[in-house]
């Protein structure tokens, strides 16, 4: 028996920008949700009705595997109402699952414009890793306004995670109090086939990209130099980012979730390998380290709460919340105690009255 899809929630998901999905009145954290390239804040992380369960618990969908190949240099950018129409026939489990499972943290996702070639749809992008990463600085700053000092936990898949990195980085050399409040607040960062060390399929995509180019298409490759293996745009965040995670005491954590599966049934041009290897995809080799049974574009759609990908993933986000609400209660603890130190009588105003 096929297990019950939830009931879909109505939330239009902006393309661009931060969209907040879910957010409860008694908030002890942020999750945000970052897509990687050629991704977006909605459908990355949305499992689609005439998907398959693998084995492993993570969902695929029944597609040629030219369809894949064509979605590793374009996306077609959807419309608002596309997107209305997509609300019955998906699961997004950010907002379809994450809430019930995680119900005292707001939960908000991020888009920005990632395709490095655009079909018929205008000029593609040019905006690199580093704006990406401004962009997302700002606009949490902007969000965050009247929460500040609130925890943030971060998900991201691919890119998303080289992006999230450098704002960190960013934010942690800020004077701007409000802008340094991203650094001071995030608790853990969930990295999801994200290639710190770059990957070879970049290589692939920017042949294919070229094919797109000389066929008259907009591209943009900034975004795949800067995910080659030895890229120096890499290399750049990825110091600044373990500065700050070898700070002591550690100001954050890392969780990372590595595919298990190649994209199937596409033999040529080395796809069938896995997209982010293990050893590009570690962070360090010593923090936390798990794989989901699915290849790099379906590692992070899940239809149901069984999915074993879901299971994962959302476990390592509750241990994380588990940890803030324990530093929140022994904040309020300490806060009372000194209030009621201030409150009670000294022993000089006992002997005065």
């Amino acid at each position: 028996m096929a297990p019950l899809r939830p009931e879909p929630r109505l939330v239009a998901v902006q393309d661009e920008g931060l969209t907040v999905l879910y957010d409860p009145v008694d908030c002890v954290a942020d999750i945000v949700f970052v897509h990687g390239l050629q991704g977006h804040p909605r459908k990355t992380w949305a499992c689609k009705a005439d998907a398959e369960v693998g084995g492993g618990g993570s969902s695929t969908r029944k597609r040629s595997p030219f369809r894949g190949l064509k979605g590793l240099v374009s996306r077609k950018k959807g419309t608002s109402s596309d997107e209305n129409r997509e609300l019955g026939s998906d699961v997004f489990w950010p907002l379809d699952l994450l809430p019930a499972d995680c119900p005292n943290a707001r939960i908000l996702t991020f888009g920005y414009e990632s395709n490095i070639s655009r079909w018929f749809e205008g000029p593609a992008n040019q905006n690199t890793i580093f704006h990406h990463a401004k962009d997302l600085l700002y606009a949490l700053e902007a969000q965050r306004l009247r929460c500040n000092g609130r925890g943030l936990i971060f998900v991201v898949h691919s890119l998303g995670g080289i992006i999230i990195k450098d704002v960190l980085r960013r934010s942690a050399d800020e004077q701007v109090e409000s802008l340094l409040d991203i650094f001071k607040s995030t608790k853990a960062v969930l990295f999801l086939g994200t290639p710190h060390r770059g990957s070879n399929m970049a290589e692939t995509g920017k042949m294919l990209q070229r094919l797109a180019a000389a066929s008259g298409f907009s591209t943009n490759n900034r975004n795949l130099n800067a995910l080659q293996t030895k890229s120096t745009e890499l290399e750049v965040v990825h110091e600044g980012f373990m500065k700050l995670y070898q700070r002591s005491p550690r100001p954050f954590e890392v969780s990372t979730f590595q595919e298990a599966q190649g994209l199937a049934g596409v033999t040529y041009l080395g796809l069938s390998e896995k997209v982010v290897d293990d050893v590009s995809s570690s962070f360090t080799g010593t923090e936390r380290c798990q794989t989901i049974n699915a290849n790099h574009m379906s590692m992070c759609r899940y239809m149901t709460k069984t999915d074993n990908g879901y299971k994962k993933v959302v476990g390592e986000i509750q241990i994380y919340l588990a940890t803030v609400e324990e530093e929140e209660d022994e904040e309020a603890m300490a806060k009372q105690a000194k209030a009621g130190i201030a409150s009670s009588p000294t022993l000089s105003s006992t002997y005065c009255t």
